[in-house]
């Protein structure tokens, strides 16, 4: 799973799995675009199971 983080510094730089993807015009922004962006890469449990559906 991917992980993103903004940049130390400035707050506007964008990483990837410590990959820079680029710089965004404000740390508020770049906050945003990282929290939508781990949250949407997050895997989600399936509605379907129960906890204990996959231990056998």
């Amino acid at each position: 799973m991917a992980r993103w983080r903004v940049g130390r510094k400035l707050g506007r730089t964008l990483y990837k799995d410590e990959v820079c993807i680029g710089m965004v015009d404000t740390p508020a922004l770049a906050a945003e675009i990282v929290a939508r962006m781990n949250a949407e890469e997050t895997p989600k449990p399936s509605p379907d199971l129960t906890p204990h559906d996959d231990c056998g």
